[in-house]
């Protein structure tokens, strides 16, 4: 199999989609053929109105590329560049009369052929790419709904077909998700300041929803403020919990039980893991699959960052650091960084925090302990 890696995701502005210049620029840095940003957008909007929608606004798109490249050609010779991309996905925002504003997810993924050492593989089934992606983020939810009712965001609509693009014949998933006006519990963490508890409130909110996807057998493997909807504001104005805090993005979500060791892994070993680097557990860099431990951890340091402003474990890029550098970088910070000390305003959160961040997973608290020990928190120091 080769490879993929992602080389770019921009958020599409509305100046930055006016820009000639920006759009050139990404499109050099992407190797892909001029005026592919355009041509991509302009076609997903024909392809999305004709499911119904309309006032169509690109906000995100990506590219995946085959790393390294199979086919070798100059960025100018378009559909070498075109060969080499595996994957389109992107985020967008529309109307439909009877939905009203919704959040349009897409990707697509080449189907005509696999490359594999500069050879056409066969075509992958068509259950095989309904496992993958955003067509496994739609099935997640579709379970969820089923199971765990009231922590997720709803899947409005789920399209699945072949498509052509650039001469090429892609699978293209949409899926149609509620707009949440108020954004993400990101959108409270930057510049603005929360009291203690307004804090504690989300909190306890973020803790509840991971509850109930761990209740119902399931693993997020993405947990991070940003993936964490809010439904209303009311924490604002009164500190009320009404759970209305959703888990979105369940792009590498799965039955917590499936969760598995990688075998013949060196203990010197670094394996670069899909998810978040700045949350993911100790054990997810040493080769250990994503579980609800590796959740309870990520949480860890989104508890520290709700609290402090900023995040535990900080790394120091530099624009010449390879992605093995990069990764190395995030694996010391998690695997051997003592554990963070809050100052006193917040230290009683320590035992938590401490329990939460645990580098071995056999000694981290599970989810419901954490519902416990917040509700404590919440009774003997009142905030």
């Amino acid at each position: 199999m080769p490879s993929h890696a992602n080389l770019a995701a921009t958020d599409l502005t509305a100046n930055s989609l006016k820009s000639s210049t920006s759009k050139a620029s990404l499109e050099a840095s992407l190797n892909v053929p001029e005026g592919l940003t355009d041509q991509m957008l302009l076609q997903m909007q024909s392809w999305i109105e004709h499911y119904g929608f309309n006032d169509y606004k690109a906000r995100r798109l990506s590219y995946d590329q085959l790393n390294p490249p199979v086919l070798k050609g100059t960025s100018r010779n378009d559909q070498v560049a075109i060969e080499n991309i595996s994957k389109f996905e992107g985020i967008s925002q529309a109307n439909h009369h009877q939905m009203g504003e919704v959040i349009v997810k897409w990707e697509l993924i080449a189907i005509d052929r696999y490359l594999s050492h500069g050879r056409p593989n066969p075509r992958p089934s068509q259950q095989g790419l309904s496992q993958t992606g955003l067509a496994h983020e739609c099935a997640i939810l579709k379970a969820l709904a089923e199971s765990a009712t009231g922590i997720s965001s709803a899947l409005l609509k789920h399209y699945q077909q072949p498509v052509r693009f650039a001469n090429r014949l892609w699978q293209m998933t949409i899926a149609v998700l509620p707009y949440y006006p108020l954004g993400s519990l990101k959108t409270y963490l930057v510049g603005s300041v929360l009291s203690p508890k307004q804090k504690h409130t989300l909190l306890k909110a973020a803790a509840n929803a991971i509850v109930g996807l761990h209740q119902a057998g399931w693993g997020h493997g993405d947990i991070k403020p940003s993936n964490f909807l809010l439904a209303n504001d009311s924490f604002l104005s009164q500190g009320k919990i009404d759970y209305s805090v959703l888990l979105s993005d369940f792009s590498l979500a799965g039955p917590a039980e499936s969760r598995t060791v990688i075998d013949n892994i060196r203990g010197s070993e670094l394996i670069a893991p899909k998810g978040t680097p700045a949350y993911l557990a100790p054990e997810c860099w040493q080769g250990h699959g994503i579980s609800q431990q590796s959740d309870s951890y990520a949480f860890g340091v989104m508890l520290f960052e709700i609290l402090m402003g900023y995040k535990p474990y900080q790394i120091n890029p530099q624009p010449h650091d390879s992605q093995n550098a990069f990764a190395e970088k995030w694996a010391f910070q998690h695997c051997q960084s003592p554990l963070p000390k809050l100052p006193n305003p917040w230290q009683r959160y320590q035992y938590l925090l401490e329990g939460l961040l645990a580098k071995h997973p056999n000694n981290r608290i599970d989810s419901a302990q954490v519902m416990i020990e917040l509700n404590r928190l919440g009774t003997v120091n009142p905030i």
